[in-house]
């Protein structure tokens, strides 16, 4: 069993340039996450591990994922996000060489911080952060490592489900304190597909490969696989009391490979790879009126090089 806990003292500063700059006052925050961890071996093939524990985050940003062609509003006045989560995961060795793990997560959070669509004007967005009072996070992942012939070859995969939602959707945002405030009747955050939160997939999954070879040879393969995300899309006659539009991006794969060999031993290898081998990439790219890049913005990719290890 494990326990340790820290203390985070988060500050905020800037200066308002709206009309005349004024410095804004100082805001600090401090917050105890203490965290817990128990683990316990049922038998030699199997491991329970349970961990519980506070995070606290500061917010981020608004340009942190968006840039070209693109407006920010400043986010001083957001409380940090602060999160409890528990996790539950069991591992089970059939063989020494294979192991097959089972995850469960779940997470509450206070203030979670989310990028919207603030305004728009000729299709160019103002984009801010704002704090949605509570919101669940809850899945599973599924992973199997496989090593075969005496650990040259490694295989392993893996998916996770995720269901991620607003608990508390009901709520509008201050003009004068730009501040989330409850208020029945508005939703916000609520479409078709109820109070999902925006940029989480799903679904997910990866599978890698791996062999390395007596004679300096490595290859590396790995393939990950991105379910629909949903994100807002711009709306030049929206009215400014109703919601947003609200899409889902298609599914996506993307595969990586590289190839390495040394050069007998002098030191050197040479290497070759290719990044997005189906050459996917998101259909929307470059659309004025969407918000979000969720998939590659460039496609295949091709590299070679060398490489020189004492």
């Amino acid at each position: 069993m494990t326990v340790f806990g820290r203390t985070k003292a988060l500050r905020g500063w800037g200066a308002n340039q709206t009309h005349l700059e004024e410095v804004d006052p100082d805001l600090t925050y401090r917050h105890v996450s203490p965290r817990g961890e128990l683990r316990f071996r049922p038998g030699p093939r199997w491991s329970l591990t349970g961990s519980l524990g506070r995070g606290v985050l500061p917010p981020r940003p608004s340009f942190a994922e968006r840039c070209c062609s693109a407006r920010y509003q400043r986010n001083r006045q957001l409380r940090p996000e602060r999160a409890w989560s528990s996790q539950l995961q069991a591992e089970w060795r059939p063989t020494p060489s294979s192991q097959l793990t089972l995850t469960g997560f779940w997470t509450e959070a206070s203030d979670y911080h989310e990028k919207i669509v603030y305004q728009a004007t000729a299709h160019v967005p103002l984009y801010a952060v704002r704090a949605l009072p509570e919101v669940r996070l809850r899945g599973v992942e599924l992973g199997h490592d496989l090593r075969l012939a005496k650990g040259r070859v490694e295989i392993g995969w893996a998916t996770v489900l995720v269901d991620a939602e607003v608990t508390d959707p009901y709520f509008h945002v201050d003009e004068l304190t730009l501040e989330p405030v409850l208020a029945d009747g508005e939703k916000i955050y609520l479409d078709e597909h109820g109070a999902e939160l925006r940029y989480i997939p799903g679904l997910s999954g990866r599978a890698t490969f791996k062999y390395s070879g007596r004679r300096g040879t490595t290859v590396d393969v790995e393939a990950r696989y991105t379910g629909p995300v949903s994100h807002f899309r711009i709306e030049q006659l929206r009215l400014a009391d109703t919601p947003w539009s609200i899409e889902r991006s298609e599914a996506y794969w993307r595969v990586d490979a590289r190839v390495e060999r040394e050069l007998g031993e002098s030191g050197w290898s040479g290497y070759v790879g290719v990044d997005n081998l189906t050459d996917y990439v998101m259909p929307d790219l470059g659309d004025v009126e969407t918000t979000h890049e969720w998939g590659p913005r460039t496609g295949r990719f091709v590299y070679l090089g060398a490489r020189y290890r004492r």
